[in-house]
C-alpha cells in the first residue's frame, strides 16, 4: 500500500507540473514508511478516523489550484493517543521542518492530559510556491473548553472547539469549532471577520453554491462548523473557513459536481482529481469527506474536498492509464 499511495502523489505532482515533485515525493514516502512498521499489518491502513474508510491519510483537492496537500496520523496505531504530538514532532524533523518551541509543547501536553483522546495529533503537508510546509494538527478534548477560551474568544457561546492547527513557518494558529447550527443571525457575526462587504457576498454565493440552496434554507438544514485563524503578530487580521460534511449535501457525486463547477477551466487542465474522479460512475466514488470553504482575497472563495489516500490508490491501480497518459503529458 505505501507503494500505491506515493505513486497517487507522484500522479498529482506531475499532473500539476511541480518543481518540487521530488522533494513532495520524499516526504510523502515516509509518512507511509511510518505504518509499514506497524507491529499490527492487519489495520496499519484502516484504523484512523480520519477518513471513512480508515485511511491514516488522506489528499485534499482544492477548485483553486493542483498543489499536493495531504494530512496523515503520525503513528502507527499502537501508539497510545497521548504521545502522538510527540510523534508529530519526530516526524516533521525527519522532513526537514521545524517544530514548535518547548512552551508551545507544553501549552499542547497539559491541554490534552489527563482527557480522553480519540486521535491526539496528525501532521499536514502541502506544496505552496514550490516549497513543502507542514502544519500540525491538535485534538481539543471536550473538557478543555476552559483552557482554549483563553487562548481565542469563540465568536459564538454555544461552539465547542474540536481541533487546532498550527503552521511554524508563519506561526499561525487555526482553532476549528463545531456548530449545532448556524442561524442567520449568527452568521453575518462570523463573516463580519472579512473585511469587505463583497467578501461576505462572496462567502454567501459560496455557501448557497455548495448546499444547492438559498442561505436561510442551507443554515437551516445543514449544520456547518468553523474556523478562526490568527497570525503570529498582533496586528494580524483573523481569517475564517466553513465546514460541511459532503454527507449532508448529498454525498460524493453532489460533492464533485459542486467541485468542478467552482473549478477553474486553467485548474482543471492539470488537475489529476479531474483526470481520476471526474468521469467516475456514482456508484465508484469515493467518499469526498468534509467540504471547506475559505477566503482567498479578492472576492474569491475556495472549495476544497477530501479524500482517502487508500481509496485513490485502488483506483490508480485500477487505472494504470491515468498514469500513463499524465507522464506522457508531462
Amino acid at each position: 500500500m505505501e507503494s500505491a499511495i506515493v505513486a497517487v502523489g507522484r500522479a498529482i505532482t506531475t499532473a500539476s507540473g511541480s518543481q518540487a515533485a521530488e522533494r513532495l515525493a520524499s516526504s510523502l514516502f515516509q509518512c507511509c514508511e511510518t505504518f509499514a512498521n506497524s507491529r499490527w499489518q492487519s489495520v496499519a491502513w484502516r484504523f484512523s478516523g480520519l477518513t471513512a474508510d480508515g485511511s491514516p491519510l488522506e489528499f485534499t483537492f482544492s477548485s483553486a489550484g493542483n498543489a499536493l496537500r495531504y494530512t496523515v496520523d503520525v503513528a502507527v496505531p499502537e501508539v497510545p493517543n497521548h504521545q502522538r504530538i510527540g510523534a508529530a514532532c519526530k516526524l516533521a524533523a525527519r522532513l526537514g521542518h521545524p517544530r514548535p518551541d518547548e512552551d508551545t509543547l507544553q501549552r499542547w501536553s497539559v491541554m490534552q492530559q489527563d482527557h480522553a483522546l480519540r486521535w491526539g495529533a496528525r501532521l499536514g503537508v502541502r506544496e505552496t510556491g514550490n516549497q513543502e510546509s507542514v502544519k500540525y494538527y491538535l485534538e481539543i478534548p471536550f473538557e478543555a473548553q476552559r483552557t482554549i477560551q483563553c487562548w481565542i474568544s469563540p465568536p459564538q457561546r454555544s461552539s465547542i472547539a474540536v481541533m487546532m492547527g498550527y503552521t511554524p513557518q508563519s506561526g499561525t494558529t487555526e482553532y476549528y469549532f463545531r456548530q449545532h447550527q448556524l442561524s442567520q443571525e449568527q452568521l453575518p457575526c462570523l463573516l463580519g471577520m472579512l473585511a469587505s462587504d463583497e467578501e461576505r457576498d462572496a462567502m454567501v454565493q459560496g455557501i448557497e453554491h455548495v448546499c444547492a440552496m438559498p442561505l436561510a434554507s442551507a443554515l437551516r438544514w445543514i449544520c456547518f462548523g468553523y474556523s478562526i485563524a490568527v497570525g503570529a503578530g498582533k496586528t494580524s487580521i483573523p481569517s475564517i473557513a466553513l465546514f460541511v460534511r459532503t454527507g449532508a449535501i448529498g454525498g460524493a457525486a453532489r460533492a464533485r459536481q459542486r467541485l468542478l463547477q467552482w473549478m477553474h477551466p486553467s485548474a482543471k487542465e492539470r488537475s489529476f482529481y479531474c483526470q481520476l474522479v471526474a468521469g467516475l460512475p456514482e456508484a465508484e466514488l469515493p467518499d469526498h469527506g468534509v467540504f471547506s470553504l475559505s477566503f482567498l482575497g479578492n472576492a474569491r472563495v475556495e472549495l476544497s474536498v477530501n479524500l482517502s489516500g487508500v481509496a485513490l490508490a485502488r483506483l490508480l491501480q485500477s487505472r494504470p492509464s491515468v498514469m500513463a497518459d499524465r507522464v506522457r503529458a508531462s
